[in-house]
């Protein structure tokens, strides 16, 4: 992914492959709308970041169980702490079922879990900077829930498809997923060699 340049120069020469193909779409194709052009580069980027991150040399495989195991903790520190506290909406005409103890409890659960992955690493992530990441992980797959939220009110539509009986979509599955895969092939890329 890396090669020639680093891994760096191989994520961005991948997002503008991406984006380019989503413009390009857009331009050619009339009917597809900006949005339309925004998703295909959206949902391209996060497929390119998950192979990114399963392709790291050594440490591959657990930074994919790292992002899988984050994500699902937040959802569910979310979905708990929500549903035991309540409270204030976090975007009510958006998502009304999100409170901001939800989103606190996404945070948490992502670190603990994000922290504990790290301490039994054997060294390839540090305990610390698993938590620590786990919190932005947990911020933005919450915040990928509720773009891709956003999007259906946007579109009037209850879920983004019907595949799952009671549960929509495979997007509605994996929104958080999708933008935090993105944040961590970029954190990824970003940190200095052996800090992920």
């Amino acid at each position: 992914m890396g090669a020639g340049g680093g891994p760096i120069f191989g994520l961005t020469w991948a997002i503008f492959l991406v984006v380019t193909m989503g413009v390009t779409e857009y331009v050619n194709t009339p009917e597809v709308s900006p949005w339309g052009a925004g998703a295909l580069a959206y949902l391209g980027l996060s497929g390119l970041a998950l192979f990114y991150l399963r392709e790291a040399p050594t440490t591959g495989w657990i930074l994919t169980l790292y992002l899988f195991m984050t994500v699902w903790a937040a959802d569910t520190g979310a979905y708990v702490v929500g549903r035991m506290i309540g409270g204030a909406k976090l975007w009510p005409s958006v998502s009304p079922q999100k409170t901001w103890a939800g989103l606190y409890g996404a945070l948490g659960t992502a670190a603990v879990v994000g922290g504990v992955i790290g301490a039994l690493s054997h060294g390839a992530i540090h305990p610390v900077i698993g938590t620590l990441v786990g919190v932005g992980v947990g911020l933005v797959s919450q915040g990928g829930d509720l773009f891709e939220s956003f999007l259906k009110r946007r579109a009037g539509v209850k879920d983004s498809g019907t595949l799952i009986p009671g549960h929509g979509g495979i997007l509605d599955r994996i929104d958080g997923l999708i933008a935090a895969a993105i944040f961590l092939a970029i954190v990824k890329a970003a940190a200095p060699t052996g800090v992920l």
